[in-house]
């Protein structure tokens, strides 16, 4: 008679043991956790009439392009988004994903595919420290116009961390450090606007019962554009130095009324080119009204800086107003109207160089209706008109329209606006 040894119970290897323990604690964790989940998917077709924003004969005073070019375009967007709590709804790891595919007909040169990939870790330490960590990656397609008719595509990454200590409710200091990255795959056309920049701030808030609140701070920018040190004329700018000064006010006048603010007064110096050393003041106006529930009234103004690769300019000042309308004709239907103006000064590099100058500006009216067919199905069609005006190379105009699908999932109510992509950073 043959005795059988009693089998010894299985005993997996160290390293498996320990994978199947932090499944079982990742698991127990979100057994009880919600998870938010939302999804997006939308399809349209698009008509442009003047895709390369070609000017009208008789405007322009130098040699431009005369073939105006129109096109019809599909496009195919999808995003997901996930947020999963850590520890609790404070401290939330919100994962967000985007694609885009952009096809012309008869133009399959310019043929694109954006991306963007987010990650923000919102955490909380108690009740006196709070934080965010982000991280983000863009792919997009530089902008088409009659100087630039080919595709480069333009990509950004970016990190950053926020720490806010709250000794009270109603007062708080952020500290904040950035770093952004842009490359551009033209390095032909576009090389000298491939930049690296680091911005640093830290900031004194005030917020009152009512939700209104004011922000002062301090921040610093170094900026360096790689590629510009090979270029003579551009030598000098490789790199700057921003020193700003900045208020943010945000006022709630009432339920239904908003106003915001923020001004910055900044000092750039210019490590090689003291003598190019510039004084720029930025500010940015939001006025929100709804007079009724089934709509709302948004205002803009706003002063900028923007950043050129003419080596005959040094930058441009922006300035820009617009309104926008927002309207529920039905309970299933919305309309909305924008209308926008900007107008840039080109600030030249040598004084008295005043031959490159463009000064564009340009008038913007969009309007989309959009209607819900099924829930989480819409309906919408988008149609804009677009006119820019430039001192040498003329008066162009640009009529688009779009119509498409959308379809939006979310598990849970409020599922999308907890999962927001991290925005990029603004300089």
């Amino acid at each position: 008679m043959i005795r059988r040894l009693p089998t010894p119970p299985f005993r997996p290897p160290t390293a498996l043991r320990a994978a199947l323990l932090c499944a079982g604690l990742f698991a127990g964790t979100f057994a009880w956790a919600t998870v938010d989940l939302a999804l997006r998917l939308e399809t349209s077709l698009s008509s442009n009439s003047n895709l390369f924003r070609v000017a009208e004969p008789g405007t322009a005073t130098v040699p431009v392009p005369t073939e105006v070019v129109s096109a019809r375009a599909q496009r195919y967007l999808m995003a997901f988004a996930a947020g999963l709590p850590l520890d609790s709804d404070d401290t939330r790891l919100v994962l967000t994903t985007q694609l885009g595919w952009d096809r012309y007909n008869g133009n399959n040169n310019i043929n694109n595919q954006s991306k963007e990939v987010t990650v923000r870790l919102p955490w909380r330490f108690g009740k006196l420290v709070e934080g965010e960590w982000v991280k983000g990656h863009t792919t997009l397609p530089y902008a088409l116009d009659q100087d630039y008719q080919r595709l480069d595509l333009v990509t950004r990454d970016w990190h950053g961390m926020v720490v806010t200590l709250k000794p009270t409710p109603w007062l708080s200091f952020p500290a904040q450090v950035v770093r952004q990255t842009l490359r551009h795959q033209d390095q032909l056309a576009h090389g000298n606007l491939d930049e690296s920049r680091t911005r640093t701030s830290l900031a004194a808030r005030y917020l009152s019962p009512t939700g209104s609140s004011v922000q002062l701070g301090s921040a610093r920018t170094q900026a360096t554009f790689p590629r510009r040190g090979a270029v003579p004329e551009l030598s000098n700018r490789a790199e700057f130095t921003d020193q700003d000064t900045f208020v943010d006010m945000t006022w709630n006048y009432s339920p239904l009324t908003q106003l915001s603010w923020r001004w910055t007064n900044r000092q750039r110096h210019y490590a090689a080119a003291p003598e190019l050393n510039s004084h720029m003041v930025l500010s940015r106006l939001n006025l929100s009204h709804a007079p009724s529930p089934l709509s709302r009234v948004d205002v803009q103004w706003w002063q900028q800086p923007t950043e050129t690769d003419n080596p005959a300019l040094l930058y441009g000042a922006t300035r820009g107003f617009g309104i926008g309308i927002n309207w529920f004709v039905t309970p299933l239907s919305t309309l909305t109207l924008q209308w926008q103006q900007e107008s840039q000064e080109d600030k030249p590099s040598a004084p008295g160089n005043t031959f490159a100058l463009e000064n564009p500006k340009t008038r913007r009216l969009a309007a989309r209706l959009q209607h819900n067919i099924v829930r989480g199905v819409n309906a919408f069609v988008d149609v804009a008109r677009e006119t820019r005006t430039r001192e040498r190379q003329g008066r162009s105009a640009q009529n688009v329209v779009r119509v498409g699908l959308d379809y939006t999932y979310d598990n849970i109510p409020g599922a999308v606006a907890r999962t927001r992509a991290a925005p990029a950073p603004e300089f």
